[in-house]
């Protein structure tokens, strides 16, 4: 007969990140579906280990440790429990690897997974097991519970995307007895989160005001700080929750909740915003002078790209400086003038010939074309960089040879495909970090598709340092359109998106009849005359007709007529919108670029 702890040898225990309300991602161990009896699909407990206690958390707020360890892991959390579960799961990740470091300090545990967990000499065999110390303590915390049975495969209905998406921000309550006494402690020095205005022990510096906040606040601040409607933010700006109050001038960005205007003193609406406080006297509340430096470090999303921000306080820029590669039809441009961002040069590497000429004909003038990415030249980089540095890097390399649509696709690494284009982008990356000054601040944003193998998907994550944003235009628009991104623009992986009720009927002039609510995703291949039952998409009087594509132009989000030229067809015309970014999707994740750059009025 088998021994107790055989049988607890041969679980498999999945080390993961876990998220639960009000909370940062935490590390933690999923107890296996044996230990525990069986619930509804779609939950796990989760135990953790500095608490000695469980969480029973939904599928999709759990993540694999060591694959999201860059995405997750924030090394300014300097809470001991949140050191505590760090340094165990670590250990427990090298024991499954059969690397035997629990002998080391926290210091040097750390240090190894931080610099991407180097490898090391194993001295045992793979295993899905635990120490025992540790494997007795989460099996006897399961005793009892009620989970289920997942792997570490396991890919649960709910759309990744949808967690970043929601119909509104919650509001701020009101302030309780507690935090009215709270707020003169705050007046006369204590250590006072300014965001809930409760005592903190373990406090994190305010982004943006010269003050401290707590972490669950830190948590908030992620997910709503660059949250927007209509193109404007919709967060207050000291304790991200909704807010009531904006400033009248555009170029202002922040907007207060009433509840803080109250509690600080501040004017409305001739302080309604953080630039126009910036320029009063509020003694209450000061605006921090590195905030900018401040909004980079809780917004990294790699520890590379921690360490690439200028320790010199930054200073907002009048205009920005932009390199496009695989620029399409300038989607890229035409979202930064929406965005009111001034672009005083624009660099754009593209080969097709049409959508080069629809580019200048919506942006005469303003665009510099550089050719093939793939033969960029050093003479190339010396003359975009002679009048200045380059604030922001775009691109989305051609997916064909990637996507799992294609069953015929060649990959990352065939030479004679498209896949090896990636690279070139990478490439890019790091020479312009490597020509231009340490002290200056460079934005870098990549996309794809999201239906990536996992093999091309951890490949990208790796050489940009931290793994993809998933978000769908669905949310934002009348078409299905999910894409991964990647980059460092601050509030592009973390924030809450506010979607929009958008569909099809909406885009579409007179009395036709749309036989599906959005437009499934067009591709060059794809037929945007019928659904994917074969049914035509709008009817009109018992006839079908065809969707126009000044009607696609607008489901975009570009004015109808943007890519019509005299030479080229409504196919052609159709092929590079099929290639091109959704609008109010990437105006939303380049919203985060609007607080280091002057806005400007004029481009409205």
């Amino acid at each position: 007969m088998r021994s107790w702890l055989h049988d607890v040898q041969e679980l498999d225990f999945w080390l993961v990140w876990a998220k639960i309300t009000n909370e940062p991602w935490w590390p933690g161990i999923v107890i296996p579906g044996q230990v525990c009896k069986k619930i509804k699909p779609g939950y796990v407990w989760v135990f953790w280990n500095s608490e000695n206690n469980v969480s029973l958390v939904e599928v999709f707020q759990v993540a694999d440790f060591r694959e999201n360890f860059f995405r997750f892991h924030e090394p300014s959390l300097i809470d001991e429990g949140y050191i505590k579960d760090n340094v165990t799961i670590i250990k427990c990740y090298a024991w499954q690897q059969g690397c035997h470091i629990q002998s080391w300090s926290e210091d040097n545990t750390l240090a190894w997974a931080r610099n991407g967990f180097t490898p090391l000499k194993r001295l045992s065999i793979e295993t899905r097991g635990l120490p025992q110390q540790i494997m007795e303590a989460v099996v006897e915390a399961g005793k009892g519970l009620c989970s289920v049975s997942v792997d570490r495969n396991y890919v649960p209905e709910t759309k990744l995307d949808t967690k970043l998406v929601a119909e509104d921000i919650p509001k701020k309550r009101k302030l309780s007895a507690d935090q009215e006494r709270n707020m003169e402690r705050y007046k006369q020095g204590e250590k006072i989160c300014i965001a809930c205005i409760r005592k903190i022990e373990n406090s994190l510096e305010h982004p943006l005001f010269d003050g401290v906040i707590c972490n669950n606040c830190k948590v908030r601040a992620q997910q709503y700080m660059f949250t927007t409607k209509e193109n404007r933010l919709v967060a207050c700006a000291i304790c991200f929750w909704k807010s009531d109050v904006s400033c009248k001038s555009t170029s202002c960005l922040w907007t207060f909740c009433m509840k803080c205007c109250s509690t600080y003193m501040i004017e409305v609406p001739n302080r309604s915003c953080i630039r126009c406080l910036d320029e009063g006297n509020n003694l209450v509340l000061r605006v921090s002078d590195n905030r900018l430096n401040k909004v980079l470090h809780l917004f990294a999303p790699s520890m590379t790209d921690t360490a690439c921000i200028p320790i010199h306080t930054i200073s907002c820029k009048k205009q920005l400086r932009v390199l496009s590669l695989f620029d399409g039809i300038g989607t890229g441009l035409f979202v930064l003038h929406q965005l009111l961002l001034p672009v005083a040069k624009y660099f754009a590497s593209e080969i097709d010939p049409h959508a080069m000429k629809i580019s200048d004909k919506n942006f005469p003038g303003q665009i510099t074309h550089l050719g093939d990415v793939t033969h960029l030249s050093d003479d190339d980089f010396k003359k975009m960089l002679a009048d200045g540095n380059i604030d922001l890097l775009l691109g989305g390399s051609p997916c064909n040879d990637l996507s799992m649509v294609n069953h015929s696709r060649k990959g990352l690494y065939d030479l004679q495909g498209s896949g090896p284009l990636f690279f070139h982008y990478q490439n890019i990356l790091m020479k312009l970090r490597l020509l231009q000054p340490k002290d200056h601040m460079l934005f870098y944003f990549y996309e794809n598709v999201a239906n990536l193998d996992n093999k091309t998907k951890n490949t990208i994550s790796l050489f940009l340092g931290h793994n993809p944003t998933i978000m769908d235009a669905t949310h934002f628009s009348a078409q299905d359109r999910r894409r991964s991104f990647w980059g460092n623009i601050p509030g592009m992986h973390k924030t809450v998106q506010l979607k929009e009720d958008c569909k099809l009927q909406d885009y579409i002039c007179g009395n036709p009849y749309a036989s599906r609510q959005k437009l499934r995703t067009l591709t060059t291949s794809s037929d945007i005359a019928t659904d994917s039952f074969g049914n035509f998409l709008i009817d009109g009087n018992g006839k079908p007709q065809s969707l126009k594509i000044e009607t696609l132009e607008e489901i975009f989000g570009f004015s109808a007529g943007f890519t019509k030229l005299e030479e080229i067809g409504s196919y052609k015309r159709r092929c590079l919108l099929a290639c091109a970014w959704s609008v109010p999707v990437v105006s939303r994740l380049l919203q985060g670029l609007k607080l280091f750059f002057h806005l400007d009025n004029k481009m409205q």
